[in-house]
């Protein structure tokens, strides 16, 4: 059996009357369904989701080699700029 964790989630009475109704005549459990409901959503959402932590790993190269430049130019007491290479940035201590 999967770990399961509980979450308080609160409803206008419109939708907990329909939901109520849903799960009388389906004979099935409302936490079943908010179950489905939620994962459901999560799927659709997976391609955007998937894209922004694709971004934050890139950005995480970016970053290091960045902050690289920085600590390169602390030590040197001067502060790095920006160079534009065919539009990539390169940091760079003069």
């Amino acid at each position: 059996m999967k770990k399961q964790t509980s979450v308080a989630v609160t409803f206008d009475d419109a939708i907990k009357a329909r939901l109520d109704a849903y799960c009388e005549l389906n004979d099935i459990d409302a936490q079943a369904v908010i179950t489905e409901a939620v994962a459901t959503f999560l799927k659709s959402q997976a391609p955007e989701i998937n894209q922004l932590i694709s971004g934050y790993v890139a950005m995480g190269q970016i970053n290091t080699e960045i902050s690289h430049a920085f600590s390169a130019c602390e030590k040197r007491g001067i502060r790095p700029y920006s160079m534009s290479d065919k539009g990539a940035k390169a940091w760079m201590c003069p």
